[in-house]
């Protein structure tokens, strides 16, 4: 019997004590030194890592990264200078506070590579969008020119992105390329925050507060019919800066979450369209949109028919959340439905088929404006004076009025396109000069007025003046 237990206890001990030298190993061969160097080899830039974690309990299938910072190559880089000896980074276009990175253990044992956990925490990424295409941060994923201070490969001229080049990748990638399958749990990204120039309108965007996880995957390359569903749950605050007046002009709150299909199943290709609801959060703010400068001073249809619309140039706030269906391509987002958002002082309603490319700012809103009560009064304030201080032009007033309102607000039909920081707005309504309606209404009365005395007076002035007038 003991020989029995002993035998037993062999059995389990055995592979337990291999199993923790195995992972003794790993701890010394996965180190920063380690990461960086084959971050260095495969990619055209500088790492830097603080720290690295590989538990003792987990080390197959997890690793823990602190301080993780990518910046462009230099010469430290191309000629693998240990960490020691190099000087720390200032500044970075990419860095984190946390990786974590972890394969699911049975499935290793099994022979198989399954992805269970990798998340981004804290990110900082500072990104350019250049005039002609592209953006600062492609060139970083492209092959080194030196390695160990090396050609890395003198016989194959390595690309370079600049702002004078747009990517073009021959060889799109295609999820059928990769023979593993993928069901995780957790994905993503916490608390990112990117900074966006982009060169084309010299305009600042800002994306705190980066929520973005996937909690479920279900991706079979072999099977994409029926294995092609990935489900995302995302919030985030993004905010425009005005270059000119160095102020913030709005911050929009979204959420979102949504089942989409990420890759086209015949191909395997990323998907290039991908619809899902958006969510425009109470509290997000619209603040000097020149869309609405446009229509309070550059529209003279507005200004011969004495109404000056009141309230849009100011902070405006939604009061409510707001859900849109969206169509989602290459940062083009073309609204599905019709959406309106309400704020204090007006309604904004964006029409179906309304869209907007998030990098350049190029619009074409077809959308319907109605100001609040409060602020149509004020708007209208010109026109119903003449009403009131002249009943007689009532039915002008009336008619202009019944052009320009609904439900006794004002209401503006209007076009809007080009880009968002010079767009142009045309207004889409029939209105009459009031000044010219005015001058038609003291002929016609100065007419009757003259037929009238004429008549009585002269035999066939009437007739005359019919034709002259």
């Amino acid at each position: 019997m003991k020989k029995i237990f002993i035998f037993l206890g062999l059995i389990f001990l055995v592979p337990i004590l291999l199993l923790f030298l195995a992972l003794s190993a790993v701890n010394k061969i996965v180190t920063d030194e380690f990461i960086v160097t084959q971050l260095e080899r495969n990619m055209n830039l500088r790492a830097e890592i603080k720290k690295i974690d590989v538990s003792l309990f987990s080390a197959i299938s997890s690793i823990h990264l602190e301080g993780l910072k990518l910046n462009h190559r230099d010469k430290y880089a191309d000629d693998a200078i240990p960490l020691k000896d190099r000087p720390p980074l200032q500044t970075a276009l990419i860095s984190m506070e946390n990786f974590e990175f972890e394969l699911n253990f049975l499935a290793i044992i099994k022979g198989e590579v399954q992805l269970k956990k990798l998340l981004l925490l804290d990110p900082d990424i500072n990104l350019v969008l250049y005039e002609k295409g592209g953006n600062n941060l492609s060139s970083l994923f492209l092959p080194p020119k030196i390695v160990e201070g090396k050609p890395n490969d003198p016989e194959k001229e390595i690309a370079k992105v600049s702002e004078d080049t747009v990517e073009e990748d021959p060889t799109p990638f295609s999820i059928k390329s990769i023979p593993v399958s993928a069901n995780l749990k957790e994905i993503g990204i916490k608390s990112g925050n990117i900074n966006i120039l982009v060169k084309k309108t010299a305009q600042k965007l800002n994306i705190q507060s980066l929520n973005l996880l996937i909690n479920s995957i279900d991706i079979v390359p072999d099977d994409l019919k029926n294995h092609n569903s990935v489900t995302v749950d995302f919030n985030f605050i993004l905010k425009v800066i005005s270059t000119e007046a160095k102020a913030e002009r709005a911050s929009l709150l979204f959420k979102s979450n949504a089942k989409v299909s990420p890759f086209v199943v015949e191909t395997g290709f990323v998907n290039p369209a991908i619809t899902y609801k958006m969510t425009f959060q109470k509290d997000s703010y619209l603040e000097g949109l020149a869309i609405f400068e446009s229509i309070t001073n550059s529209v003279p249809l507005l200004k011969n028919a004495g109404i000056e619309p009141k309230g849009l140039n100011g902070k405006s706030t939604l009061t409510k959340d707001t859900t849109a269906e969206i169509l989602y391509s290459a940062g083009k987002v073309k609204f599905l439905q019709d959406v309106t958002f309400e704020t204090k002082n007006y309604d904004l309603e964006l029409l179906k088929g309304s869209d907007i490319i998030i990098p350049t700012s190029s619009h074409t809103f077809t959308a319907n404006l109605k100001l609040s009560r409060e602020e149509s009064d004020k708007s209208l304030a010109g026109v119903t004076k003449i009403k009131s201080e002249k009943p007689e032009m009532a039915p002008l007033v009336d008619g202009i009025l019944s052009k320009v309102t609904k439900e006794n607000r004002l209401f503006i039909p209007f076009r809007s396109t080009g880009n968002l920081n010079n767009p142009e707005v045309t207004v889409d309504l029939e209105l009459p000069s009031l000044l010219d309606s005015v001058k038609g209404m003291i002929i016609d009365k100065a007419s009757e007025e003259l037929q009238k005395q004429l008549k009585d007076k002269l035999p066939g002035g009437g007739d005359l003046l019919k034709k002259i007038f």
